[in-house]
């Protein structure tokens, strides 16, 4: 079984009202077809249709439609659901269940009998139309006819609310307006929040440690990377940076690329983690030169240069603890670690870049080093 990404993103819109977008799409579909789908008038499918290509129902189709970037036109009826990712749907016919379109416009002149959703496209109500769910919108515009039928609510969330929120925010990140109800229960709120960061810092310690029990010859590969040359590592970290949204984007878009995405955040996610694993060994280098003391083994070192590396989080968290002037010192430390967590992060990805993730071993520069 296979969720359509489009569908399970809009699910999640904010609705208003008791507006409740339905926006599941599940298909049977071991085998994506490739090029154009027609179910011809006159002819019956009762298969779900998952291609790459476009999809014309003239007739009926006792199933649903996905199309994987291509165009999806339903004159006829089909008595699933309807999805494009990428190109735009029409609906002259009628379509018993939901209606969605990821990046496309979504045409109504027919009937829905569930609900319409879009991220990024325009939803037209021609005349005549009818939708009898709700409409849900993410980034684009409802066109609705004066004769148009919908009998549900619409959920649209674009810029224009979030700068409205912006001042609240604003206003609650400087404390100067916190619930009564919470302010009653802070204490028990920051303890709660308290250990749920200690949980999830001593979670990503842990997958740290592992990948450095794991691959400990490429951890070292990449610390060597680092102290060789640390501001070509960081440049390159940089760039690496900056490339990684527009690439994940070029694969959402492209029809073969979408496959690759869940790899390449893995690839993404352990090319951080490595970076972590490295920088932490650096740390734990340089700590125990100043105080003269020897290396530890490599688990070691990478478990105290990850304690060093966040214990301005945690001290700032309890100082947090405490409220006050506390609070005010805790923000200047969460400061100063997330710039030093960033550097971190920016220079082990050039690092792991050079390395191909430390399968390779790059020469030392005598004239650049993080410790100059």
């Amino acid at each position: 079984m296979i969720a359509v990404l489009a569908v399970l993103a809009l699910s999640g819109l904010p609705q208003t009202g008791q507006a409740k977008f339905r926006g599941r799409i599940k298909l049977d579909a071991s085998q994506v077809r490739h090029g154009e789908v027609r179910v011809g008038k006159g002819e019956t499918m009762n298969e779900d249709i998952v291609t790459s290509g476009p999809i014309s129902v003239a007739g009926t189709l006792h199933a649903s439609c996905v199309s994987l970037g291509g165009p999806v036109d339903v004159s006829g009826e089909v008595t699933g659901d309807v999805a494009s990712l990428g190109g735009p749907v029409s609906i002259a016919g009628t379509v018993m269940g939901d209606v969605a379109s990821l990046g496309g416009p979504v045409r109504v002149s027919g009937a829905v009998n569930g609900d319409v959703a879009s991220l990024g496209g325009t939803v037209t109500l021609a005349d005549h139309a009818s939708v009898l769910g709700d409409v849900a919108l993410l980034g684009g515009n409802l066109d609705k006819s004066d004769s148009a039928v919908l009998k549900g609510e619409v959920s649209h969330l674009d810029w224009s609310m979030i700068k409205r929120f912006a001042p609240l925010l604003s206003r609650y990140g400087k404390g100067r307006e916190i619930p009564e109800a919470l302010e009653r229960v802070s204490p028990v709120y920051r303890l709660i929040n308290y250990a749920a960061f200690l949980a999830f810092t001593a979670g990503v310690g842990m997958m740290v440690i592992l990948l450095a029990v794991l691959l400990p010859k490429q951890v070292d590969a990449v610390a060597g990377a680092i102290k060789g040359d640390f501001w070509r590592s960081a440049g390159i970290g940089a760039l690496v940076l900056m490339l990684i949204s527009p690439g994940l984007m070029l694969m959402v878009v492209s029809v073969l690329g979408i496959p690759l995405i869940p790899l390449a955040i893995l690839l993404v996610c352990a090319a951080i983690l490595m970076s972590l694993a490295a920088f932490s060994r650096i740390l734990t280098e340089r700590f125990c030169g100043t105080l003269q003391r020897p290396l530890p083994g490599a688990l070691a070192a990478v478990s105290v240069g990850y304690l060093l590396l966040t214990s301005l989080f945690i001290v700032c968290k309890l100082m947090k603890l405490a409220g006050g002037i506390g609070g005010v010192c805790g923000g200047i430390f969460v400061l100063a670690n997330m710039m030093v967590l960033c550097c971190a992060i920016v220079v082990g990805l050039g690092a792991v870049w050079t390395t191909r993730m430390g399968s390779r071993q790059e020469a030392a520069s005598p004239a650049a080093g993080p410790s100059r």
